[in-house]
C-alpha cells in the first residue's frame, strides 16, 4: 500500500503534453531561387504520408521546414503537412528497395576512423532514457536537483533536469553492453542494479550522487559509484510531434531546429534546452512521431514452426545494416526483426493502424540455397506473395491495413526446403492514424 501512495506522486501526465505540437506545419513547396552546390553524404529517404520512400538530398533547413532536392534537381520544403520522416543515409542507396533500403556491403562511410572513435567514446557515457521516449547519452550531474528531480549532465545539451516520473531507465557510464545487464521488463517497482550484480526494489527516492531507495526493509542510501542502472516503474508516455536522431545517440522531441549562419544546426528541445550540431549529425526526424509504430516494437502474441523444421527458432531484433554502421541507435526506433527460418508470427495491430511498409530481405548469406516465399496476411486475408531468392533477395512492400486487428508474417520453404530461408524485415514501420 505504501508504495502504491508513493508512486502516486509522480504524475502521468505533464504539462509539457498539453502543449506539445508538431513544430513543422507547411506542406511541400517548391522554393525558388535557391541553388546551392552539396557536399558527399547528405543523401535521405524521404517518407511521405503513404509511408512511400523517395530518394532525396538534404539541403538544410528553411524556418519550419527541411530543405531537400528531389529527384529532378528542384529544392522542396518537407514538413508535417505531406511527410512523415527523413532518413539520412549518407550513401548511395536503391529506393526501389523500398523504406528500408541498406546501403551496398562494400560502402565505407566517409570519416570511418573518426566514427568508429566516436563510437569507443560513446560507450564509455551513460544512458538515460525517458518515459516518452527521448534517449540522452551523458552522466549525472555533479550536482542534484533535489528531491523527486534527476540532474543529467549532456555532452551538447549540457545540464537537464527531470522529474523522476519522466524517467524510465538510466544506465551509469562504463556499463552499457554489459552481460550482466537486465532486460528491461515492466514491472510494478522501481529496481536499482548495483554493479556487483545486486537489485534492490522498492520505490526510488532519490537519483544523484547517492542513490537512496525505500525497500521493505526500510531506506538503502547507496553511492553513485556502486550503481551499474536504475529502472523506474512509471508508465510509458506517447511519442509526440517532432523527433530526431542525432549522431552522438541522442533521440529527443524538439520544439523546433534552426539553421545557424556558419551552416551548423540548432536543435532546441520541448524542455528549452540547445544544442548546436554539424547538418550530417542529423540522421533522423520524425515530423509527428506519434503516427509511426515500428514493427520491432510490437510482441508477438503467435509464434508457430512450419514444414519439418524440428523445433522453433523465436523472432529476433537486430539493427538494420546501415545503423549498425553510420550510428549506435535504431532510426525512427525501427531496428529489423528477424525471422530464422519457416515460420509464422502474428501480431495484434494497434489502435488506427492503416499501412504497415518496410522491405523483406533474404539474408545475403543464404545464397545460394537460400528459396522461400514471404507472405503477410491481415486478418486472415492474403495481401502479399514474393518469392525471396539468390536473384531477387529484395522486396519491398506496402501494405494496406485498414480496419484489421492482426497481422500475420509467414516463411514458406521454396524449392530447396527450410535451408537458410532467413528473412529480414527491414525498417518494418506502421502509419498509424
Amino acid at each position: 500500500m505504501m508504495l502504491l501512495m508513493k508512486c502516486s506522486k509522480r504524475s502521468i501526465l505533464n504539462a509539457r503534453w498539453q502543449c506539445l505540437v508538431c513544430a513543422l506545419p507547411i506542406a511541400f513547396g517548391s522554393v525558388s531561387g535557391i541553388a546551392q552546390p552539396l557536399e558527399e553524404g547528405t543523401q535521405a529517404i524521404l517518407i511521405d504520408d503513404q509511408l512511400q520512400g523517395r530518394a532525396v538530398r538534404f539541403a538544410g533547413i528553411d524556418g519550419a521546414s527541411i530543405l531537400i532536392i528531389d529527384e529532378s534537381g528542384r529544392i522542396m520544403h518537407a514538413n508535417a503537412d505531406s511527410a512523415l520522416a527523413l532518413i539520412a543515409v549518407e550513401g548511395p542507396i536503391d529506393i526501389t528497395q523500398g523504406i528500408g533500403a541498406a546501403l551496398p556491403s562494400a560502402y565505407e562511410p566517409p570519416e570511418l576512423a573518426a566514427r568508429l572513435a566516436h563510437a569507443v567514446e560513446r560507450a564509455g557515457q551513460g544512458v538515460l532514457e525517458t518515459a516518452d521516449g527521448d534517449r540522452l547519452p551523458g552522466k549525472l550531474a555533479a550536482t542534484g536537483g533535489g528531491a523527486e528531480t534527476l540532474s543529467w549532465e549532456h555532452p551538447s545539451f549540457g545540464r537537464i533536469d527531470l522529474a523522476l516520473d519522466q524517467v524510465m531507465r538510466v544506465i551509469m557510464p562504463g556499463v552499457q553492453g554489459s552481460a550482466g545487464m537486465p532486460q528491461w521488463a515492466k514491472t510494478d517497482h522501481d529496481e536499482l542494479v548495483l554493479a556487483n550484480g545486486d537489485v534492490l526494489t522498492g520505490f526510488l527516492l532519490t537519483l544523484g550522487p547517492r542513490f537512496s531507495i525505500e525497500t521493505d526493509a526500510g531506506v538503502v542510501e547507496i553511492d553513485a559509484e556502486r550503481v551499474a542502472a536504475t529502472v523506474l516503474a512509471n508508465p510509458e508516455q506517447p511519442r509526440l510531434g517532432l523527433v530526431v536522431w542525432l549522431d552522438d545517440g541522442t533521440v529527443t522531441a524538439a520544439s523546433h531546429l534552426d539553421e545557424q549562419q556558419d551552416g551548423q544546426i540548432s536543435v532546441t528541445r520541448t524542455t528549452g534546452e540547445s544544442a548546436t550540431y554539424r547538418p550530417l549529425s542529423l540522421r533522423a526526424i520524425a515530423f509527428e512521431a506519434s503516427r509511426l509504430v515500428s514493427l520491432s516494437s510490437l510482441v508477438p502474441v503467435e509464434q508457430v514452426t512450419l514444414g519439418e523444421r524440428p523445433a522453433m527458432t523465436p523472432v529476433r531484433i537486430a539493427p538494420h545494416p546501415d545503423d549498425f554502421l553510420l550510428g549506435d541507435v535504431a532510426l525512427l526506433d525501427a531496428q529489423d526483426v528477424e525471422l530464422p527460418g519457416p515460420m509464422r508470427v502474428v501480431y495484434d495491430l494497434p489502435p488506427g493502424a492503416h499501412r504497415f511498409a518496410g522491405t523483406a530481405a533474404l539474408d545475403p548469406k543464404s545464397a545460394p540455397w537460400g528459396d522461400c516465399e514471404f507472405v503477410i496476411v491481415s486478418d486472415g486475408v492474403e495481401r502479399l506473395r514474393r518469392r525471396l531468392h539468390e536473384d531477387e533477395a529484395i522486396a519491398s512492400f506496402n501494405i494496406d491495413v485498414s480496419g484489421a486487428e492482426q497481422l500475420e508474417l509467414r516463411v514458406e520453404a521454396g524449392n530447396f526446403g527450410p535451408i537458410r530461408d532467413r528473412v529480414f524485415i527491414r525498417r518494418g514501420l506502421l502509419l498509424v492514424d
